[in-house]
């Protein structure tokens, strides 16, 4: 449907200028302690739709007990959309997506899985350089400007956090990660 495109545009345009003014340092992190699953219903609202639209199984598993993290709710929001809208975007009819989000040694890590495309091992090493496509990618009309996953390792990065990408090979799927530090309720208060 063309709004859901129009959308769908809109928000990659609206990632490219925040990972620009984020590379040219014009807006700083502005970090609070967040509760991350109000910022993931935000973000994950227009990939559901985009989901329904492609026919792909969209899935979402976010535990009521997390803790809050210290972070920009803005730049967190547009990089969980950047993970899931990919996920959803280079998977096929039919197929499945899932975002989770759990707590492990300290961090709150969510992790965005599929059955799509999947990634050979030469392009895991390119992934992360800003408007890096694969010309099959283009080929096939899957057109983007390959900020995404150097957004989603930038805000990782400027929050000092981890990010990691796995996938068994080309039409096996992936998963990519995005870890940053989980903390207590109190105002300073660190989980080790």
């Amino acid at each position: 449907n063309l709004m859901t495109e129009i959308a769908g545009l809109h928000r990659l345009v609206s990632g490219a200028v925040k990972f620009a003014e984020l590379v040219s340092k014009r807006r700083k992190p502005q970090p609070g302690h967040i509760p991350l699953g109000r910022v993931i219903q935000w973000a994950l609202q227009p990939v559901a739709v985009l989901a329904q639209a492609r026919q792909v199984d969209f899935r979402v598993i976010v535990p009521p007990d997390l803790p809050k993290i210290h972070a920009d709710p803005e730049l967190l929001g547009e990089a969980v959309f950047q993970m899931a809208h990919n996920a959803v975007k280079f998977n096929l009819p039919q197929g499945r997506a899932q975002v989770r989000v759990c707590e492990h040694d300290g961090w709150v890590v969510v992790e965005v899985s599929d059955t799509g495309v999947g990634l050979a091992p030469e392009r895991l090493e390119l992934l992360g350089q800003p408007f890096e496509q694969s010309a099959d990618a283009l080929r096939r009309g899957q057109e983007g400007l390959g900020v995404g996953w150097a957004f989603v390792r930038y805000v990782a990065e400027v929050h000092g956090g981890w990010t990691r990408v796995e996938s068994p090979g080309p039409g096996q799927g992936s998963t990519f990660s995005l870890a940053l530090g989980a903390y207590a309720e109190l105002e300073g208060a660190s989980a080790d």
